[in-house]
């Protein structure tokens, strides 16, 4: 018995060695594997998507205070024609804007599965009537190219960028741009 004792305790002070070794290279790896993850959540972004007719768009998660189903809208006259009306969601008055007529895509087909996508943006808030939410998606800045040359001017703003993902393109969409009710005439 003594001798598997010290068979065992031979053993064990050969693993232990092996595990400092182990445990060392192990350490080594995974701050090289957190460096790279914290270089690459710098340059990711969360973004909510969501359709109009067959396209997808998105905007950032960041400027997203929730998604409600729709409801009555007030009028508002001498107000351009992608701005139905405005909603009280708790007592805070909400224009909303037809996102996408906003786009100049036609006008959102309400169903079951239209949603009001509440953006704020410091003291601006708004909210986006889209078809239907699709999902939070991570894009790195890696997957985002630049708004196509085909766009001008406004439409130019109000796009981001375009990103690649799960193999769709997928339509950034600058929310400060889409809420700019400024320089929109009636």
């Amino acid at each position: 018995m003594a001798e598997g004792f010290e068979q065992s305790d031979g053993l064990e002070r050969l693993f232990s060695a092996q595990g400092e070794f182990a445990l060392a290279t192990e350490e080594a790896y995974l701050k090289a594997l957190q460096a790279d993850t914290e270089d690459e959540d710098t340059l990711r972004r969360r973004w909510l998507s969501f359709f109009i007719g067959r396209e997808q768009y998105a905007v950032d998660i960041e400027q997203v205070k929730e998604i409600i189903k729709p409801r009555e809208v007030t009028e508002v006259p001498r107000t351009p024609d992608f701005l139905p009306g405005i909603i009280s969601l708790r007592g805070i008055i909400v224009p909303v804007i037809d996102l996408a007529r906003r786009l100049r895509l036609g006008e959102t087909q309400q169903s079951d599965r239209t949603r009001i996508i509440v953006c704020e943006l410091g003291d601006r808030i708004a909210g986006l009537l889209v078809d239907t939410i699709a999902q939070v998606v991570d894009v790195s800045e890696h997957q985002v190219e630049p708004p196509p040359a085909v766009l001008t001017g406004l439409d130019r703003d109000m796009v981001e960028g375009v990103g690649r993902i799960q193999g769709r393109m997928v339509v950034l969409l600058n929310v400060e741009q889409v809420l700019d009710l400024e320089h929109v005439t009636a």
